[in-house]
């Protein structure tokens, strides 16, 4: 292997470790992040960001689930991540007053009952009386940031293959604010996909030498 490829060969692997650790994408305002990560034999899920609700009417307290909870349906009734807000369990409403708040991402899941949970609680309402909803007290674009943990599960078997690594999907907008999701490898798992990159990267780098040597031989 020449020297020029050799450099090329381990500037292509640094660039792939590099991307394994990008945080997650920047969060706009009217924008809340969602990130999803396998945690050992966990599955967490980490909001942050804020929302603009100056364009929505202000409807009545909803009642709280009293747990995290995460529930998508593609074209339907409802996405929502909840917990107990408070000591009432209520949640403020508001109505979303006009257009679609859905996004192009949106796919069935299901996670379930969380042990852990800490922050702000946010509820979104999409399709036939499409609301916003999150704990009495808060105000227009306060921050909307917690966390929650889902024991013995993970990524893949909650998402699939619907949400690739790396990849942030919008699951909710209504023109204004949008909800995204993004899934960010654990550790180990990012250390076998650079081993793996490392691999196919060399065994191209052999295929192709024999084929450099014998031009240069003519």
């Amino acid at each position: 292997m020449t020297s020029a490829r050799l450099r090329r060969y381990f500037l292509a692997i640094l660039a792939f470790a590099s991307l394994l650790g990008l945080p997650p994408t920047a969060v706009d305002a009217g924008t809340i992040a969602v990130t999803w990560e396998d945690v050992g034999s966990d599955l967490k899920a980490s909001w942050t960001g804020t929302f603009d609700i100056s364009g929505y009417n202000t409807g009545a307290n909803a009642n709280g689930n009293g747990w995290a909870r995460s529930l998508g349906n593609p074209g339907a009734s409802l996405f929502f991540i909840e917990a107990a807000p408070s000591a009432t369990g209520n949640l403020t409403n508001y109505n979303i007053l006009s257009g679609s708040a859905e996004g192009p991402d949106n796919f069935s899941f299901d996670t379930g009952t969380s042990t852990t949970f800490s922050g702000t609680s946010f509820e979104l309402i999409t399709g036939s009386g499409t609301g916003f909803n999150v704990e009495n007290g808060w105000q227009n674009n306060d921050p909307v940031t917690g966390t929650a943990t889902w024991t013995s599960t993970s990524l893949s078997a909650v998402f699939g293959s619907n949400l690739p690594l790396f990849v942030s999907k919008t699951m909710f907008d209504d023109g204004t604010n949008t909800v995204t999701f993004q899934a960010v490898p654990e550790p180990s798992a990012a250390l076998l996909a650079l081993g793996g990159a490392s691999t196919v990267l060399w065994q191209v780098s052999r295929r192709k030498r024999p084929v450099a040597q014998a031009v240069a031989s003519r």
